[in-house]
C-alpha cells in the first residue's frame, strides 16, 4: 500500500510492482481530478495495473501476532470546501472504515529538509520547520555566517536538477567568502540583448550576416503544423518491465522526432506591435484565427494609473488601443502577412555574456543563431534546410536586433562573447 498521490507516490508503486509486488494500492485522500501528477504519469501508473483508491484518508496500521504489518484502515472521505491550496479540502465520513490486506505500507505524503540538527548545534537559528529558515538569495548564505544552504532548505523540495544548480551556485560564494579575489566561474557581470526577428515572408526585413552575403530570416512554421497529429511516444511493452528497471520511453523514431518539431508553435517569439506604423485597419484582427488581438476604443479604457501610457492616451481626442492575449496566440504569422505597413513583427530576444575561461565552440554559438532561423530563396513555397555559415571562410557570426528601436542591439564576435 502506497500512501500519497503524488509524483514520489506513482515511482514507490511502480518500482514496487517492478520488484515483484503481485497488487499495489495506491490510496489517496482527495479525488482524482485533485492529483497534482500530470496525466501522462497517471495514465502510465495506471496502465501497468496499479490499483487505485480514491477518498479514503489512513487511520491505523494493523499489525499481525508475530509484528508484522497485515494491512491499513481507512476512513473514507467526501470532499468539502477548498483549502489554501485552492482544492477541496477532504472530510471523514464516520462510520465508513474498511481495512486493505497488505505487508509493506510506503509513506509517499510529502518531504521536508530536517532541522533537528541545527537547533542542536547551532542555537541562533531558533527554527522548528525549514520554511523559517533564512537563506540570502544572493549569498546563499544563513544567519550563522558561514553555514550556506540550498535546494531544498532554500526552496522547498524540488527537482534534483535544481538543487544540483544551487549547489553549484552556493560553492561560487562560498569561495567569494573565502577569498574576496575568488572570481566564480560562468558568473556573467553583465549581458547583452540580441534579437531575432521572424517575418511571414522572405521579403520582410531580418538579415543576418554571413561574412558578406545576408541571409534572410522568415517565418518558418511548417504551413501545415495544425494537421500533423501529436506523436505518441514509444513505449517498453508492460509484460517487458517486470522485474527490470529499463527507460520505459523508447525515444522516437527519426520520422517522428521530425513529425513533433514540426507542431512548434514558437511561443519564444511574441508580437509587438509598432505604433507609429500602425494605420489602425483592423486587418490583423479580423484575420486572427484565435481572437488573440483586440483593437478597442480609448473611451473605453479605464485608467487606474498602474500603466503611464493609457493616461498620456486617455488625452488625446481620438485613440485605439490593441490587447494582445499571446497565451492564445499560436504563432501562426497571419497578423504579419496581412498588415499592409509591417507594423507588426514577430521577436525573440536572447542574451550573450562575456567568456570567462575558455571559449565555447563555434558550434554553440551557430546552434543560437540558427535556434529559430531559416534562409530561403525569394519564392520559396516551403521552408529550405538550414544553411551552414561555417562553410564560409572566415565565417564571424553577427546579430542584428533594433538598431534605431529601443537599443536592444548587439554584435556576437565568437572570440570575446559566448551563448549563455
Amino acid at each position: 500500500v502506497v500512501l500519497g498521490g503524488g509524483y514520489t507516490a506513482m515511482d514507490c508503486a511502480s518500482t514496487s510492482w517492478r520488484l515483484g509486488a503481485e497488487e499495489v494500492f495506491i490510496v489517496y485522500r482527495r479525488s482524482r481530478d485533485e492529483m497534482v501528477v500530470d496525466e501522462e504519469e497517471l495514465t502510465e501508473t495506471e496502465r501497468e495495473g496499479m490499483q487505485f483508491v480514491y477518498l479514503a484518508s489512513p487511520t491505523a496500521v494493523k499489525a499481525d501476532a508475530s509484528g508484522h504489518v497485515s494491512g491499513v484502515e481507512f476512513v473514507r472521505n467526501k470532499l468539502g470546501e477548498p483549502d489554501k491550496s485552492g482544492r477541496r479540502a477532504p472530510e471523514p465520513i464516520p462510520g465508513s472504515e474498511f481495512v486493505v490486506p497488505c505487508d509493506t505500507v510506503l509513506l509517499a505524503l510529502g518531504q521536508a529538509p530536517d532541522t533537528t540538527w541545527l537547533a542542536q548545534d547551532f542555537p541562533e537559528f531558533r527554527v522548528k520547520r525549514w520554511n523559517e529558515i533564512k537563506v540570502d538569495r544572493e549569498t546563499y548564505q544563513t544567519v550563522v555566517p558561514k553555514i550556506f544552504m540550498g535546494g531544498d532548505y532554500r526552496t522547498a523540495p524540488t527537482t534534483i536538477i535544481e538543487a544540483v544548480a544551487d549547489g553549484r551556485s552556493a560553492a561560487q560564494q562560498i569561495a567569494r567568502f573565502l577569498d574576496e579575489n575568488a572570481v566564480a566561474v560562468n558568473v556573467p557581470e553583465y549581458h547583452e540583448v540580441v534579437t531575432l526577428r521572424r517575418s511571414s515572408t522572405p521579403d520582410n526585413i531580418g538579415l543576418i550576416s554571413l561574412e558578406g552575403e545576408l541571409a534572410r530570416v522568415y517565418h518558418n512554421m511548417s504551413v501545415d503544423y495544425d494537421r500533423i497529429p501529436r506523436q505518441e511516444m514509444p513505449k517498453l511493452a508492460k509484460q517487458e518491465r517486470r522485474g527490470l528497471f529499463l527507460e520505459v520511453n523508447q525515444g522516437y523514431t527519426e520520422a517522428q522526432a521530425v513529425a513533433e518539431s514540426d507542431r512548434c508553435l514558437k511561443c519564444n517569439f511574441n508580437i509587438e506591435i509598432i505604433g507609429e506604423l500602425c494605420i489602425i485597419c483592423g486587418g490583423c484582427v479580423d484575420v486572427c484565427p484565435m481572437d488573440v488581438i483586440h483593437m478597442v476604443d480609448m473611451s473605453d479604457i479605464v485608467d487606474d494609473g498602474s500603466i503611464p501610457a493609457v493616461g498620456q492616451a486617455k488625452k488625446w481626442q481620438n485613440g485605439v488601443a490593441f490587447f494582445l492575449d499571446e497565451t492564445a496566440c499560436i504563432r501562426c504569422a497571419l497578423c504579419i502577412i496581412r498588415c499592409p505597413t509591417d507594423a507588426i513583427t514577430m521577436n525573440r530576444y536572447g542574451t550573450v555574456m562575456p567568456a570567462v575561461g575558455n571559449v565555447l565552440p563555434k558550434e554553440s554559438i551557430d546552434d543560437e543563431i540558427h535556434l529559430d532561423l531559416t534562409v530561403a530563396a525569394k519564392k520559396a513555397a516551403r521552408p529550405l534546410p538550414l544553411y551552414d555559415p561555417t562553410l564560409a571562410p572566415g565565417y564571424k557570426p553577427a546579430l542584428n536586433g533594433h538598431p534605431g528601436g529601443n537599443g536592444h542591439h548587439a554584435h556576437v564576435d565568437e572570440k570575446e562573447l559566448v551563448r549563455h
